[in-house]
């Protein structure tokens, strides 16, 4: 269900979600409970919600020198990331942070520099994640490899 401000929902349940609600703006949400001897005083709260950070593919070379430093980069969207941004490597079936990226505000993403493989053939399987904090949950970007060449 969509509200407007101003806008009264009325259930015979004990939870309802409001959808339709924009990232960043702040709202006020006031509850009063009735039942057959009339209605209770009003409970408010407040809040703004936040939208999950979208982290983008990364971008750099997926074929470099053996052992050469080479620089990622990546952009996270979907709001301030307040906390951090880290990067991870696929080592059997887990991902190991592996460094933490560093916010480059002219260019507007994140930047890390990590070596190559150092032997030829080698293949690093890579992912960035943005790190939560109380409003967001940690949202890992797509993976990518680099092969040393």
């Amino acid at each position: 269900m969509t509200t407007t401000p101003g806008a009264s929902i009325t259930t015979t349940g004990t939870s309802v979600t409001v959808t339709g609600l924009t990232n960043g703006a702040a709202y006020t949400v006031s509850v009063v409970a009735s039942n057959a001897k009339g209605a209770g005083p009003a409970s408010s709260g407040s809040g703004t919600p936040k939208g999950p950070w979208k982290v983008g593919k990364l971008g750099g070379p997926s074929t470099a020198k053996a052992g050469s430093k080479v620089t990622l980069t990546v952009v996270v969207t979907g709001g301030k990331v307040t906390t951090k941004v880290v990067l991870q490597r696929k080592v059997g079936k887990a991902w190991k942070v592996v460094g933490t990226f560093k916010y480059d505000k002219k260019h507007k993403r994140w930047t890390i520099s990590v070596t190559a493989p150092t032997k030829k053939g080698g293949v690093l399987n890579l992912r960035a994640l943005a790190k939560g904090d109380a409003a967001h949950t940690d949202s890992p970007g797509p993976a990518r490899t680099v092969k040393a060449v």
